[in-house]
């Protein structure tokens, strides 16, 4: 509906409620989105210090990570020393605060399944600093139910594990966990159903991607 437009009293109204929620969050602080005409390392943390100072926030976004604008280094250096400054600042000897970044994966890791940190390619030792980190990929057309490559995947119930298979009609994304120091480690992928037009996520199980495929 947001893409092709014409909307009805019913979705006019929802819009113009959704809007007024957002501007109350924001004035608020509860919520608050920061567009940056340019972006370096050193903006961004000066970002977190006076939202965190002023307002006591302890979660963070950055959409997306990548080289400052200013750096005359090669950009995964760059990235590197920007990675250790940001940790610096979140850890908890400092502001503790929690800091959630999204990255591009590298070109190549479009050939891949199953993927790991390796797929961020020469910007993949950002990760040494990170608590966690999650790649992500759509489910391939071959992947579905009665496919060549269909993947086995899986519910817990209790203690009961449940098998399903993967509806064509829906679309789906794969969250790969090639780091985490609070359990597991690219044991399983967590299976994702997603509705585009609300943009809402639903785990709804697991599946493994064997790494030869």
């Amino acid at each position: 509906k947001l893409r092709d437009g014409g909307f009805d009293e019913e979705t006019l109204k929802t819009l113009h409620r959704a809007a007024d929620w957002l501007e109350e969050q924001d004035k608020n602080h509860n919520l608050i989105v920061i567009p940056l005409e340019h972006y370096t390392t050193d903006i961004v943390i000066k970002l977190i210090k006076k939202y965190k100072n002023l307002f006591n926030i302890d979660y963070f976004i950055l959409d997306t990570f990548k080289e400052s604008s200013d750096s005359n280094e090669e950009g995964y250096r760059e990235m590197l020393k920007s990675s250790v400054k940001l940790y610096d600042l979140i850890k908890p000897a400092c502001l503790n605060v929690c800091l959630i970044m999204s990255m591009q994966t590298s070109k190549s890791s479009l050939r891949n399944r199953h993927l790991t940190n390796m797929d961020i390619g020469q910007s993949k030792s950002v990760v040494d600093v990170f608590s966690v980190s999650l790649l992500c990929r759509r489910v391939e057309p071959d992947e579905y139910k009665e496919e060549k490559k269909e993947l086995k995947c899986f519910r817990i119930e209790g203690k009961t594990k449940i098998p399903f298979t993967l509806d064509k009609d829906k679309y789906y994304l794969l969250f790969f966990i090639a780091k985490n120091r609070f359990g597991n480690t690219d044991i399983y992928s967590i299976v994702s159903e997603v509705d585009l037009s609300t943009n809402k996520f639903k785990d709804i199980g697991y599946t493994v991607v064997p790494e030869d495929w």
